[in-house]
């Protein structure tokens, strides 16, 4: 994702924009929420653009910040990824390894036991898991760069 545009922080910071060209009236979800209701400043500002433009209505959404992805994260990836964590520690990866399974045994059958698992994951190893993506990341750039140079 790249840098936001003036645009978009304009939109995001007002809630609405003019869109000449296209005849519209581009407003955030949050915009649009809140001019639902008759009494409040963004249904007034939303009905008078309207008379006065007659310009359609459409949603707009704005870029917010990346947040961190879990995507992929098994728990088969777990156990691996502690074990990288705390290679160097190994009480501790011990201790870390039987704390996972005995989560994972007091949720198995339950609605919802992966994501309770991964909770207890995120909450003690967020911040190790964002440098080992961060390094897995930095090391498929250099491998599709080194792909690039054979083709050329």
């Amino acid at each position: 994702m790249g840098k936001k545009t003036m645009r978009q922080t304009a939109l995001q910071a007002i809630g609405y924009e003019l869109d000449y060209a296209n005849e519209t009236i581009w407003i955030t979800k949050d915009f649009g929420r809140k001019a639902q209701l008759p009494q409040s400043k963004e249904y007034k500002k939303l009905t008078q653009m309207r008379r006065e433009y007659e310009f359609g209505v459409a949603y707009r959404t704005v870029d917010s910040k990346p947040h961190d992805s879990y995507e992929d994260l098994t728990y088969a990836q777990m156990v691996i990824n502690i074990g990288k964590f705390l290679h160097d520690k190994p009480d501790e990866r011990k201790t870390m390894l039987e704390e996972m399974a005995n989560i994972k045994k007091m949720y198995e059958g339950e609605r919802g036991a992966y994501g309770k698992v991964k909770q207890w994951y995120v909450g003690n190893f967020k911040e190790a898991h964002r440098k080992l993506k961060l390094l897995k990341n930095q090391a498929d750039n250099v491998e599709g760069n080194d792909k690039q140079d054979d083709v050329a």
